[in-house]
């Protein structure tokens, strides 16, 4: 009578780990989904309102979406996109594909929709700040 008592604690013992690990190895595996699903939804969010910006032509919401470090201060770069918005107008745009690369960095397939060129696609690539705010980068060699 006590083995068969000890046997039924150890299955008892043996299905709460069981149960436990399983419950663990749920809450674990989608508590990183859903920080990659949000993280993927913010930077839609970042790359939507860039590029409405752009294709309104308002410098500020460009601006307040981009870390551009082609440019050594914020009053060059803002009289940049002064100077050259008006020159290639965005129509329209489609986010094809969003792939995050590790925590800070990202990538996104873009098919833009561009007056007098049709539509071409472009890669974009976005990061993460201290602020945990992402935006558009751009890194270009003048």
């Amino acid at each position: 009578m006590e083995a068969k008592k000890q046997k039924s604690i150890l299955l008892v013992v043996v299905l709460f780990l069981i149960a436990v690990a399983t419950v663990s190895i749920y809450y674990f595996s989608s508590a990183g989904k859903s920080n990659d699903e949000s993280s993927l939804v913010s930077i839609e969010q970042t790359l939507s309102s860039y590029l409405e910006g752009v294709k309104n032509e308002d410098i500020d919401q460009v601006v307040a979406n981009l870390r551009d470090v082609t440019f050594s201060d914020r009053e060059s770069l803002v009289s940049f996109y002064k100077r050259n918005i008006h020159e290639v107008k965005l129509v329209d745009y489609k986010i094809l594909k969003v792939k995050l690369v590790d925590s800070t960095n990202a990538e996104a397939q873009i098919k833009l929709n561009i007056e007098n060129e049709g539509e071409i696609e472009r890669k974009f690539n976005l990061i993460k700040e201290n602020d945990d705010k992402w935006y558009v980068y751009f890194n270009f060699q003048i």
